[in-house]
């Protein structure tokens, strides 16, 4: 959903872009802010709800009567005073990136706003993206706290680097507990032929089975003679 929102932004307009925040079910945060001042909403209708608002420079964001504490991802529990804030690890990397890009463009430096946030993509529930780049320029799967899942990584200018999704990285970190988890590629994608209890089947990008099963993996139509390596 990320890349397609990113599709339609204009290429003149800075990045990043603020935008509507979520749950993980979908559905509108009943709690949204326009840079200082948060109100209520509908959570399936995104209307404002009621004419409660409040200011993070004097007041708290659980003072609005819709607030949620068990929808705030990332609550901030330490602060003694004014001003408050509401955000999360994810746009905090975006919030110093853009000090930093700022001071490049006060200090005289011409920077291009997309390629400079490649590196940190949020979701709209404020948690990390699928993805990062690390200080080698190769990228890695990471959770939505940020922390790196397993050895997925792939290296720049390579079809791994442009192809990665890191889906089946994230899918096997949910199912850390199971004895059955997918097969990943090295870059974290999922591997086209996937295979459980003597029957394989082809997988398309997001893990879901695309024809029928077969005990013999070369009569499926995404078998390669190194089906088992990606």
């Amino acid at each position: 959903m990320i890349q397609k929102v990113e599709q339609y932004i204009a290429s003149g307009l800075r990045y990043p872009v603020a935008g509507l925040r979520c749950t993980s079910d979908g559905n509108f945060n009943p709690v949204q802010c326009i840079d200082r001042v948060c109100y209520c909403v509908n959570t399936i209708t995104g209307e404002v709800t009621g004419t409660n608002t409040i200011n993070l420079d004097e007041q708290r964001l659980s003072d609005l009567p819709c607030y949620v504490e068990e929808l705030d991802l990332f609550p901030i529990r330490n602060e003694t005073g004014p001003p408050y804030n509401y955000t999360s690890p994810c746009y905090e990397s975006i919030r110093e990136k853009e000090e930093l890009i700022q001071q490049s463009i006060e200090d005289g430096f011409n920077v291009d706003f997309f390629t400079s946030f490649t590196s940190v993509t949020c979701m709209p529930d404020g948690t990390f993206g699928r993805i990062t780049i690390n200080s080698n320029g190769s990228k890695i799967c990471i959770d939505e706290r940020g922390i790196r899942i397993g050895d997925f990584e792939s290296r720049p200018n390579t079809p791994e680097f442009y192809n990665m999704d890191c889906k089946c990285a994230k899918t096997t970190n949910l199912m850390s507990a199971s004895t059955e988890p997918p097969r990943c590629c090295t870059n974290g994608n999922f591997r086209p032929v996937q295979c459980r209890r003597g029957l394989c089947r082809c997988v398309d990008s997001d893990g879901r089975q695309v024809g029928t099963e077969s005990r013999d993996v070369t009569r499926l139509s995404c078998y390669t003679a190194d089906w088992r390596n990606c």
